[in-house]
């Protein structure tokens, strides 16, 4: 499939993409913060079980957690190009030349992204006002996201 000549995925796909996304990630950190409180009960004791509140007092935890995040969306976009929320809206993330970006490229979205998103939105909404569909993190990675066809399942 060559993914130059698909088109860019417009900002409503994009953002139901990211709220399937919200979902299994909520789901991830859930996961992560009862492996954390495993780790810290058994290597500190009960004792202090009750008070534990890691997002509040727990730097390394908080770390753990961004870092959780980021292997997700690093995972999923240089094994696949797609994240779940994507392959479900049937999106999928390529450089300007169609192929996978790389390592550099899906650091750069990673980190600005959220500023897209957390500026208001302005960095999402700019897709609707760029000629080819570019949100800020898109221009800064260089990178795309376009809509793949929908398969066609033959009938048997």
């Amino acid at each position: 499939m060559n993914t130059t000549t698909l088109p860019t995925a417009p900002l409503l796909k994009r953002l139901f993409a990211l709220l399937y996304d919200l979902f299994i990630l909520t789901a991830l950190s859930f996961a992560y913060a009862a492996l954390a409180t495993l780790i810290m009960v058994n290597l500190f004791g009960t004792e202090d079980s009750g008070d534990y509140r890691p997002m509040q007092h727990g730097i390394w935890f908080q770390v753990g957690w961004l870092l959780t995040i980021v292997a997700f969306y690093w995972f999923f976009w240089r094994t696949a190009g797609q994240t779940v929320g994507m392959r479900a809206w049937r999106l999928k993330l390529v450089d300007q030349e169609g192929s996978t970006p790389s390592h550099l490229q899906i650091l750069t979205r990673i980190a600005l992204a959220p500023l897209s998103l957390g500026l208001a939105g302005l960095g999402y909404a700019w897709c609707l006002i760029d000629k080819n569909r570019a949100a800020w993190h898109d221009l800064a990675s260089k990178t795309q996201v376009v809509e793949t066809p929908k398969i066609e399942k033959k009938n048997k």
